[in-house]
């Protein structure tokens, strides 16, 4: 098959740095396209970017193009205004390469941008076309939802990571029913782990077990129950420790609050603050446990992360999570904001069966959650769209 990847945006700070370094922070670009080359694809990855560049990364490239002038002008009234300008910037020159690349697919990632899918949905001709969800509901805006109503409609598959996240667009009209959708993780890692002793030599941390929590200390990541059901466990497990890793710090203070007010907690809790990206591998190999207590996520790649690491996931049970887990087979799931709950699932563990349960999670994401896991998955929806096409 011939396939183009179409990432019609850019995170602009990112990509200040230039093409290789933001390949470096997005490994969805490349190691998605890796993955699907090693499969004995033909791929092409086409990003929107501040400027024209071609990356040859073996058998696969990535082209960056540039908005023409138009589109730029667009997209700085946008920001002007305050709006996120990947939203108005019609990405022309972009699905121009795209259009003239001859693809059997066109696999286009995020569902929120409206004007870029709708604009391509004109365009990309006799290739089947997929659509990636990647967070985001269905427009509210009278012509924004128009325009997603146009991308969609010519879609041949909206993927999703769970059939719950469709939900919403089937009820908006948007999708005819769960005929065109199909599921597969919207995320991987390419996270290779240092052994264990050595991540815990370059860390230092110790407790038996231990556990890290990576991710924002803001309400939808409900870090406070969290920290309420680790509390429970150390009073069983006296060894026990919690580190704290997190890009943003909206709860800090109220966190650092109730565990100064309860000594037995302070001396086992570390916030760590903000981690450089390239010391998670060590981070993530050095604990036996990975804790988060989201509201919501779509994927959860800091989990991702952890499970490619060996660090058995203990995480709310929503959807995506339920997902990742296996409904719970390789890690515990809790009800949202249930500290008790979250407890008595990892108390039920026994310490000794530790070693044998990081080695099964890591096993299990190599199996269903890398990137080869993912490239399979897509391999089988795009052969089943291309076999429908020809019927």
């Amino acid at each position: 098959m011939r396939i183009v990847l179409a990432m019609l945006c850019c995170d602009q700070a990112q990509a200040a740095a230039g093409p290789e370094r933001y390949l470096e922070s997005k490994p969805l670009d490349r190691e998605l396209g890796r993955a699907l080359v090693r499969a004995g694809h033909e791929v092409e990855v086409v990003t929107q970017f501040p400027v024209d560049a071609i990356v040859d990364d073996g058998a696969l490239r990535l082209r960056f193009i540039a908005p023409g002038v138009g589109a730029r002008a667009v997209g700085a009234l946008a920001r002007r205004l305050g709006r996120t300008a990947a939203y108005y910037e019609p990405a022309l020159r972009a699905i121009d390469a795209i259009t003239r690349a001859g693809a059997d697919v066109v696999h286009f990632h995020c569902t929120v941008l409206h004007l870029n899918l709708a604009l391509l949905a004109r365009r990309v001709g006799s290739a089947a076309l997929v659509v990636q969800h990647h967070g985001g509901g269905p427009a509210r805006n009278p012509l924004t939802f128009a325009l997603q109503r146009r991308g969609f409609a010519r879609a041949d598959r909206v993927l999703f990571t769970s059939a719950e996240h469709a939900r919403p667009f089937i009820a908006a009209g948007l999708l005819d029913g769960a005929a065109r959708v199909d599921t597969v993780l919207e995320v991987s890692t390419p996270m290779k782990p240092p052994p264990r002793d050595e991540a815990r030599r370059r860390t230092g941390w110790v407790g038996n077990p231990i556990f890290v929590s990576p991710g924002r200390l803001h309400p939808d990541k409900d870090p406070f129950t969290v920290l309420r059901g680790f509390e429970i466990i150390a009073r069983s497990w006296p060894g026990a420790r919690l580190y704290l890793c997190y890009l943003t710090a909206e709860l800090l203070p109220a966190l650092r609050r109730y565990v100064g007010e309860r000594p037995a907690l302070a001396a086992r809790v570390e916030f760590l603050g903000r981690v450089p990206h390239e010391e998670m591998a060590a981070i993530l190999a050095s604990a036996d446990f990975l804790v988060q207590g989201s509201v919501r996520e779509v994927a959860g790649y800091a989990v991702i992360e952890g499970m490619a690491a060996g660090a058995i996931p203990v995480v709310t049970r929503i959807e995506a999570f339920d997902v990742i887990t296996e409904h719970g087979r390789h890690g515990v799931l809790f009800p949202v904001g249930d500290a008790e709950a979250l407890a008595q699932g990892v108390l039920a563990i026994d310490l000794a069966s530790l070693p044998a349960r990081r080695k099964a999670v890591r096993a299990h994401f190599e199996a269903h959650l890398s990137f080869g896991a993912v490239a399979r998955r897509l391999e089988e929806i795009y052969a089943r769209i291309l076999a429908e096409r020809r019927a």
